[in-house]
């Protein structure tokens, strides 16, 4: 499946150079014989391609999803809200704690879509609901639903596409404090703070030197189970970079 692949063309500032094409005069055929077809030789040892290093200028797209997930202790259940600001999208949620699954669906432009999974009703202890989206878009969720250390965080982003900044809010929606540790995937920079109960914080996050890609972990200090991923990128319409984190795995 495929989506509008003008996007890839730069209509604003078109590029009119002519690529250079090599000479083929020599390979003109010589006759009009047919010949057996050559067989390339299988090497003795094979290898992967590498990609090459660096990054690469990229176009803007239309996309401009967001999600955020609940824990519902009374009743044993999570809750996943997607929206969707930019053109239509089709998300795949996938469980990494249960054979359930996976969970594929189409959010319209504009549109607000929620649905709710089962956890103690399908007699697990904890959720592991990841969210996956076109354009690195990820939204990873992991914790408990009992227990006495067991963290209910509701953590939301929101985008500021001029300033090229997201901001992270958390709300503590348990009964006790916790210490949360935000961790930049991308820098390795990390902080910590507490957060009492009912308590809400925000932290405001530039990314400016990642050309908008942004890779934050959410854990949690008393609760070793409680983990929330985000990722992806913030579209703004104008041209970027490729991925940064992809350099580092070449």
């Amino acid at each position: 499946m495929a989506g509008d692949l003008t996007s890839a063309l730069n209509f604003r500032n078109p590029n009119a150079k002519v690529v250079a094409l090599p000479n083929t005069a020599a390979w003109l055929p010589l006759n009009q014989t047919r010949y057996p077809s050559y067989v390339p030789p299988v090497p003795a040892d094979q290898s992967m391609p590498a990609q090459e290093p660096g990054t690469r200028p990229a176009r803007p797209i239309p996309y401009d999803l967001n999600a955020s997930g609940t824990a519902n202790f009374a009743d044993g259940t999570f809750t996943i809200e997607f929206a969707n600001e930019g053109k239509t999208a089709v998300l795949q949620i996938r469980s990494g704690n249960s054979s359930l699954g996976p969970w594929t669906y189409t959010v319209g432009a504009g549109e607000h879509v929620s649905d709710t999974w089962k956890i103690a009703g399908n007699n697990l202890t904890g959720y592991d609901l990841s969210v996956y989206g076109p354009n690195g878009f990820l939204r990873a969720f992991r914790g408990s639903i009992s227990g006495a250390n067991a963290a209910n965080l509701d953590i939301r982003a929101a985008y500021d596409k001029d300033a090229n900044t997201i901001t992270l809010i958390g709300t503590n929606r348990g009964s006790q404090t916790v210490t949360l540790q935000l961790k930049n995937a991308y820098t390795g920079e990390a902080v910590s703070g507490e957060l009492a109960p009912g308590a809400s914080s925000q932290k405001i996050l530039a990314l400016e030197n990642t050309w908008g890609w942004y890779d934050f972990i959410v854990e949690v200090e008393q609760d070793p189970t409680f983990r929330n991923q985000l990722a992806g990128h913030i579209e703004n319409g104008e041209e970027s970079r490729t991925d940064p984190a992809i350099v580092a795995q070449v």
